[in-house]
């Protein structure tokens, strides 16, 4: 597939999927965003933002689109996006795994968690361990980093680049695991459809901003 065709099959794939799915996914859509939501209070409850020197932080919202982490303090609230990943990543599993008879059902409830496995959301959960560990020592690298060194354009470059790393590697880790759980046969990962899941996530990503 050419570069222009998977551009072009992206773009038009998210509107599709909202007009085909937006229905059927509703009641449970609600559902993992209250899920979320209250994983990103109690991540709030447990950030100690004044240390990190911020008085008055944005509403519960910003959580998901902002970095709050300082060189001097790791705030726990970074964490939400992550959160918010990996139960986009197990809705979709539980979306995929729906059988023939159901994969055009209504309505998709909380009943279909039966076709998922416990080996699959062993992967999942341990995904978003790993992506928890991840963000922070990408996190404690920068700060490092800033910490030791003179404040320059390169020290800049790697500092903005572990920045890009502690948003788009916990999207690649989930899109990977998701990918080898739902293949119907041994997956090969070229490089190729990494830029493209590159630009796919981009995509995403900016259209959620």
């Amino acid at each position: 597939m050419t570069f222009t065709a998977f551009l072009k099959a992206q773009l038009t794939d998210f509107v599709d999927v909202y007009e085909k799915y937006f229905k059927q996914t509703f009641g449970i859509a609600c559902m993992f965003s209250a899920v979320c939501f209250a994983a990103a209070a109690l991540l709030f409850a447990f950030s100690n933002f004044e240390r990190a020197g911020l008085y008055r932080v944005m509403d519960l919202l910003s959580y998901f689109f902002q970095r709050y982490s300082k060189p001097n303090a790791y705030i726990l609230s970074d964490l939400t996006k992550t959160v918010f990943i990996y139960l986009v990543s197990l809705f979709s599993l539980l979306l995929i795994k729906q059988p023939g008879k159901d994969a055009h059902s209504r309505v998709l409830s909380l009943k279909h968690f039966r076709y998922v496995t416990l080996k699959e959301f062993s992967m999942l959960t341990l995904c978003l361990v790993v992506a928890c560990v991840a963000d922070y020592i990408l996190f404690r690298a920068s700060a490092f980093l800033i910490n030791s060194s003179e404040l320059n354009r390169l020290t800049q470059y790697y500092y903005s680049f572990f920045f890009h790393l502690r948003i788009y590697a916990p999207l690649f880790l989930f899109a990977l695991v998701l990918r080898f759980l739902t293949a119907e046969q041994q997956v090969k990962i070229t490089l190729q459809q990494l830029l493209f899941l590159y630009v796919s996530l981009w995509l995403f990503n900016e259209f959620a901003r």
